[in-house]
Parts: C-alpha cells; structure tokens; sequence
C-alpha cells in the first residue's frame, strides 16, 4: 500500500505533507495517484524554497510546478476536490527565529506548545457522527465524498489542494525557538502520541510499526509519519 505522507527537507527548510485518503480515483482522472503527487510535491518544495520569497509563494510555486509536469490546468478540472488534497506543514528556521504555514490537521511540537489547524476538527467530527447516524441510506464512501465536496469552501474547510489558491488560506505564524527540537507530526502519528506522550519518539515509531489500529472513518491504517529537526 502506498504511503500518503510525504517529509523532506533542504536546507533550513522542513515540511511534512498528509495526503487525504483517495475516494475519486485520482490515478484513473489525472494518472497520478495521491501518493505520487504528495512525493512528487514534496521534491518540488526542495527545487523552489529560498530565501527571497515567503513560504506562501514557495509553496504555490511548487504546487504550480506539479500542475505544469502533470499536465493539469483550470480548464479540465475545476472541482479540485475531487483530486488529491493534503493538510501540511512547512517551516523556515533562521537561527532561532522560526516561521511556519499550516493547513489541515499536521502537528508541530515546538517551545511545549502544540500547534495545528483547528478548523477542519468540525467536518472530522462531522464524519463520525454521519458515519455512525446515517438514516438515508448512504453507505460510508457516498458521506465521506459528501464531506469532501465542502473542501475549501466558504462553509465547508480548508484544505491544501492542486488549486495553488488554497494556499491562501493557510495559517502563518513566527516565533523565537526556545527548545532543543522541532517536531512535525501527520495527524496519524498525532494520534498515537498524544495517547502515549511518556513514550519516547523511537519506542512511538517502533510501536507505531506493530500496531493494526484502523482509522475510525476511512476504515484502515493511517499513514504516520514524523520528522524531528533537532537543534
């Protein structure tokens, strides 16, 4: 099964990208699947990250980039939501002085802080209660693609997407770093943290290997991953 996490880094750039769960069949509408366009986007944030240009622009860039080798542009497909989407992080250190853009529901522990993007946490819970209530007749794919139709909408989420506009609506935010280490966490290794904090992140990665835990909405495993930049 391939891995819809992609983490990388140049440089003192870092990013982790957490590709959501496919439910149009990407690879038979674009060619590409989620997996490929997450590592495909993750190599072209190496290409176009510099000091010149905020992290908005660097990301845009690299989202464009992909559009140009994936042959995709706004007149064969503007219901963006029905290809691949992604949460991310993507930090930029200088010294101590860190600055960041979140989208989506990737963690950052940095400072003792934990740091995310509240604002899909609706439309997850939204997910579970339609899932365990449904009364209309649904099965799980049509309310999960219902709930995906709402991505990047006014009252729908945001969400990273091949639409470089997306980026727009991330989150930005800079601070002074404190700590000895940044971490970035896909929402899937979050999960198995946040309930196992006093384990440390190599006995977290060697449990995370040998659990068979399936996700409560999509029905298998996650994708975990984590980059920890120590300083």
């Amino acid at each position: 099964m391939e891995n819809e996490d992609a983490v990388g880094n140049v440089e003192n750039y870092f990013w982790i990208i957490d590709g959501a769960t496919d439910l149009y069949d990407s690879k038979k509408s674009i060619g590409y699947s989620v997996s490929e366009i997450t590592h495909l986007l993750s190599e072209k944030l190496k290409v176009y990250c510099n000091e010149k240009e905020s992290l908005k622009t660097i990301f845009q860039n690299a989202i464009k980039e992909v559009r140009n080798i994936i042959g995709l542009n706004d007149s064969n497909h503007e219901e963006y939501y029905k290809l691949p989407t992604f949460a991310f992080i993507i930090a930029r250190l200088s010294q101590r002085k860190l600055e960041y853009l979140i989208l989506g529901d990737c963690v950052m522990l940095v400072n003792d802080e934990q740091l995310t993007d509240h604002r899909v946490d609706r439309l997850f819970d939204l997910g579970k209660n339609e899932i365990e209530n449904s009364k209309k007749g649904l099965n799980k794919k049509e309310i999960l693609q219902k709930i995906r139709g709402l991505a990047n909408k006014e009252k729908g989420y945001w969400i990273g997407s091949l639409d470089d506009s997306s980026i727009e609506h991330a989150l930005y935010g800079n601070l002074e770093v404190t700590g000895d280490k940044i971490v970035l966490m896909s929402d899937g290794f979050y999960d198995y943290y946040s309930q196992n904090t006093t384990k440390s992140f190599e006995e977290l990665i060697a449990m995370r290997k040998q659990s068979t835990e399936l996700d409560p909405i999509y029905g298998k495993k996650d994708d975990a991953s984590i980059l920890v930049v120590e300083l």
